[in-house]
């Protein structure tokens, strides 16, 4: 299944971009509920929600972009933007590590959970872009 998704995408690179955004402003709209209501519950600090919410932002505008404007050369950008959310996930996961004391269970799922479909969003990406790469058409 997953390589289906896989050979779609790189059938279809821009749609990449548009599950990115959407992925992203799913991610902005769910830590701007907990930076309001809920991080009581979550326990998450201030700082790296905050930090969160503005690479969520970023990661919105920027796959948001490509997705409207790109045409061509769709594989450096998918790469920069795989990088960017391992980044991300990497950030994540220092962020639960260094701070899991203060951490609620509901925090540490949710970093978890972060985690993971960032992972699986990047791993996408990598792939996508190897198989397009101009490099992998010669």
């Amino acid at each position: 299944m997953v390589q289906q998704w896989i050979s779609y995408l790189a059938k279809n690179p821009r749609q990449l971009f548009l599950i990115d955004s959407l992925g992203a402003l799913f991610s902005l709209l769910f830590l701007l509920q907990i930076v309001k209501f809920l991080n009581e519950y979550f326990r998450i600090p201030q700082k790296a929600l905050l930090l969160f919410l503005f690479l969520a932002i970023v990661f919105c505008l920027y796959s948001l972009t490509c997705f409207v404007f790109l045409k061509r050369n769709n594989a450096f950008f998918i790469k920069l933007m795989g990088l960017a959310n391992l980044c991300y996930c990497l950030l994540v996961l220092v962020v639960m590590v260094v701070h899991s004391p203060r951490l609620s269970f509901m925090g540490i799922a949710y970093l978890i959970v972060e985690i993971i479909i960032m992972a699986g969003l990047t791993y996408l990406e990598f792939c996508v872009a190897c198989l397009i790469s101009p490099k992998s058409t010669e």
